[in-house]
């Protein structure tokens, strides 16, 4: 079951994936699917929506609510990836009863096709909004 997500200022979605994990191309936008899980705008009071519907899955939202004020301060064309972790989706966190928290790993900014920023430039993101950043370390070179 995977948990990979993408947000903007307004918009939250599901990453699917096509192929089960399968490589096929390198052009992920052949891979994956979207899938729209929340969003936010003029129409709702600039309150999320989506989250909060009856066939919602609410192990996302425990996950996103407390960082839904952080991706709001996201700048327009902004895009953040990252996972959901979560008690009941990862069996990595399974001894972790009622954990629910996100991860993220990449971030993109749209110029007509969307260009992914650098991981210096995720992680300052990510430190400027107080969002959790995958688990990661520098190496002086490739080994």
């Amino acid at each position: 079951y995977g948990t990979t997500m993408q947000a903007t200022c307004s918009h939250i979605f599901k990453r699917i994936d096509l192929w089960g994990g399968r490589r096929r191309s390198q052009d992920p936008s052949d891979r994956y699917d979207l899938r729209l899980l929340a969003w936010r705008g003029q129409d709702t009071g600039g309150r999320w929506h989506g989250l909060d519907f009856i066939d919602a899955d609410k192990r996302f939202k425990e996950a996103l609510t407390r960082y839904l004020p952080l991706i709001e301060k996201l700048e327009e064309g902004l895009c953040i990836y990252f996972e959901v972790v979560h008690t009941d989706i990862n069996a990595t966190y399974k001894n972790l009863p009622g954990f629910a928290d996100l991860r993220v790993f990449d971030s993109s900014r749209a110029r007509g096709e969307a260009d992914f920023l650098p991981f210096e430039e995720t992680l300052a993101i990510c430190d400027r909004l107080r969002l959790p950043v995958v688990g990661w370390r520098r190496l002086p070179r490739l080994q």
